[in-house]
């Protein structure tokens, strides 16, 4: 694998040392000298094997350290291993040889790093959302192939805030998680079991194989989680203008619960210069609702109270196959192709009863969906730099159906949804290094063509075509000497409403509340301003997005009736500001991190007019304290205040998570305790105020949950006699 940060010394035939510098993240080093000659070049690395090699101008060498097991032994370490490194936008993590080897999930490891939190099982990237996962090259597309990833096999991981041309504007940041190669032939088995208690018994199951054989990997997995919620709430409705007014209060009791079926397998192949590999993934999830509502009407003559229940059965299923190709044609040009197609089916049943009444509101929604998706690039080596060229094509077809049993005391309509979209992208990104300083800058080029029926005629509003160059820019500056890293980067991107935000069917919720699409929905457009600083231990991110068009989740009155909608409408023109600042030292085997934030959002919309702008700080403290003999403590607490996102105003929050793990036989046996919201505070209490319309809200959801994971890793691997410590296939990624 690439040894960053290795002594490169330049000398004359003589030994006379005339320049020198240090290999960067992906072990790329190049010394610049005047004169044309024979020289001598010593790589040297504290615990590896000191080496000379002749080398002429202009060559370009490839360059094995071995460990020196020697000098390992007689060390003495007084400095444990650095683990976080910031290059640029990118913030690496070494996750071999450290204490983050002793979590058991890879999930929860990811979580550790900075500007990086888990919110109900979601990974999110502080003023960069929701980012996506590489491993090895390869995105993957649900949560069971991540959580089959045991971290013992991550050799590191790197979060990269400016991912440029290359990506659309649904990407906001990527974690790239590349593993290490496996050492010889043989198999290797991965158990996890992951069972807890809140309110009720949850539990999650997980065993993988793999078979490496030569050049060849196959690997095969199934995973199964099967969990039930409690969630109580309290709300009050009240909608009041020139004419009317009017206030129900509910009091609802959720009980939701799933079981979810993750069957994956696939082959891959490694050579030299070449690798291509197949996959398939697989997701079943089966889900049952009940709700009991009690709603309180407020009338002149006194309260009218009225009893509602509704039972949900959902069922989604997802197959998805992969095929990816990466080719070296030199030491100067690499070829990436993948490839996707997907298709799924998501249905949920409702059946609705009011009073105990024996003829309930039935409500049946579906929807079925296929995809293509291409992705090919050609990434060419120039001197320091690197020049990224590739395109990308996906088709996709979605069908929505919504159907009501009773339109008429309802108010709502069956209705159908058919759309067809064609999506072409183009992209080119250049990157380059001078002295302390890095630069890339690109350009991508988007087209869409959408086609959109309602009940199997074409909505010519609705169908539509975009056509759009969007650049990219970032520049950084490093001082390895004093420890600062600065970037500033800008991206202009554009974000294409979902299908399910564009549907027209009307969803019936209560007998006062509904909530629906917008077919009209106009694209997002993004532009995007963000630094990163930092210095020794300290980091800070900086993001700030203009917005034109920005969708939001809107609170609407409904017709002339006693009735409110939700429905997501686009605001004109909003923007938001997004601070963070981290302090992560390490104090002997205390490894804390204390991170201080603020989201600031300007937005004003509505009728009558109203601004949405209270800002929203958070405090997260993160403490990692890594014993002997492979004992890991965790101690995290969060805070948030209260503010506003888009038209929500949600209330200061807390919740404190504890975590003790042991290791045993070589980390292949690994036990972890785990408690999530110690004392219960989790809660979503918010208000939405909105066109006369007011929505207070109280919600409680069973979030204390003490878990027992268990990871077992059994292997019969049998060493090979050679083994190539440099992974060439990463190289020119």
């Amino acid at each position: 694998m690439p040894l960053p940060y290795a002594n490169v010394a330049l000398m004359t035939k003589d030994s006379l040392l005339l320049t020198g510098g240090t290999t960067n993240l992906d072990g790329y080093f190049e010394i610049s000298y005047d004169k044309q000659d024979v020289y001598l070049l010593k790589f040297s690395y504290i615990g590896y094997k000191t080496i000379y090699q002749k080398a002429s101008s202009s060559e370009r060498l490839m360059v094995k350290l071995d460990a020196d097991e020697k000098v390992l032994s007689e060390i003495v370490v007084s400095a444990q291993k650095k683990i976080y490194k910031v290059e640029g936008g990118t913030i690496s993590a070494n996750v071999k040889n450290t204490y983050l080897t002793n979590i058991t999930s890879t999930r929860s490891l990811i979580s550790e790093l900075p500007l990086i939190s888990e919110q109900n099982g979601v990974l999110m990237v502080f003023g960069k959302g929701t980012p996506i996962i590489l491993i090895n090259g390869r995105q993957i597309r649900n949560r069971s192939e991540l959580d089959q990833l045991s971290p013992k096999d991550i050799d590191k991981i790197e979060l990269v805030t400016n991912p440029g041309a290359e990506y659309d504007a649904s990407v906001g940041a990527i974690i790239k998680i590349f593993t290490m190669r496996k050492e010889g032939d043989g198999i290797s088995f991965n158990f996890i079991t992951k069972q807890g208690t809140g309110k009720y018994y949850l539990g999650e199951e997980q065993i993988s194989a793999n078979y490496h054989m030569g050049k060849f990997d196959f690997s095969a997995g199934i995973g199964n989680n099967h969990e039930k919620t409690f969630i109580t709430s309290n709300s009050t409705q009240t909608f009041q203008n020139n004419n009317t007014g009017y206030k129900y209060i509910y009091e609802t009791t959720t009980i939701p619960g799933s079981n979810l079926l993750t069957p994956e397998f696939g082959i891959n192949y490694t050579s030299k210069r070449s690798s291509f590999g197949v996959k398939y993934m697989g997701t079943v999830d089966k889900g049952i609702s009940n709700v009991a509502n009690n709603i309180s009407t407020a009338l002149a003559g006194g309260v009218e109270l009225l009893h509602q229940k509704r039972k949900t059965d959902s069922q989604t299923r997802h197959n998805r196959f992969n095929a990816f190709h990466n080719f070296i044609f030199n030491d100067k040009v690499s070829w990436f192709t993948t490839t996707d197609y997907a298709l799924g089916n998501i249905a949920n049943d409702n059946a609705i009863s009011t009073n105990n009444s024996n003829n309930p509101l039935l409500t049946e929604s579906q929807s079925d969906y296929s995809l293509f998706y291409v992705k090919s690039n050609v990434n060419y080596l120039v001197n320091k730099g690197s020049v990224l060229l590739g395109g990308e094509f996906s088709n996709t077809k979605n069908d929505q159906s919504y159907k009501i049993n009773n339109e008429s005391s309802t108010h709502l309509n069956s209705v159908s949804n058919h759309s067809i979209q064609n999506r072409t992208g183009l992209f080119i990104n250049y990157r380059n290094y001078f002295k302390n300083y890095s630069y890339s800058f690109g350009l991508r080029y988007e087209y869409i063509d959408l086609r959109y029926y309602t009940n199997g005629i074409l909505d010519k509003e609705s169908s539509v075509r975009y056509n759009k160059l969007f650049p990219n820019i970032m520049l950084s500056y490093q001082n390895k000497e004093s420890q600062f890293i600065s970037s500033l980067s800008y991206e202009s991107k554009v974000r294409y409403p979902s299908y399910f935000e564009m549907r027209s069917n009307i969803q019936y919720d209560s007998p006062y509340l509904y909530e629906s699409g917008n077919p009209s929905l106009k694209p997002i457009q993004i532009n995007n301003f963000t630094t990163l600083i930092s210095y020794k231990n300290i980091q800070s991110i900086i993001s700030c997005n203009l917005y034109n068009n920005l969708i939001i989740r809107s609170l609407l009155p409904y017709e002339d009736k006693d009735i409110l909608i939700f429905k997501p409408i686009n605001v004109d023109n909003s923007s938001q500001l997004q601070v963070l600042f981290a302090y992560s030292p390490q104090i002997k085997m205390w490894r804390p991190r204390l991170e201080v934030g603020m989201i600031k959002q300007w937005l004003k919309t509505g009728n009558p007019f109203m601004e949405y702008e209270n800002p929203i700080y958070l405090i997260r403290w993160k403490n990692a304290l890594n014993f002997k003999d492979n004992w890991l403590f965790r101690l995290n607490m969060d805070y948030r205040t209260r503010g506003h996102y888009e038209t929500v105003l949600g209330d200061n929050n807390w919740s404190l998570n504890f975590g003790l793990s042991k290791s045993f036989l070589n980390n292949n046996l690994l036990i972890e305790l785990t408690a999530d919201d110690i004392f219960n505070t989790r809660r979503e209490r918010y208000w939405i105020i909105e066109n006369n319309a007011n929505l207070d809200t109280n919600k409680k959801v069973d979030s204390r949950r003490f878990l027992l994971t268990l990871t077992c890793r059994l292997n019969s691997f049998k060493k090979s006699k050679v083994f190539e410590t440099i992974d060439e296939l990463n190289r020119l990624k």
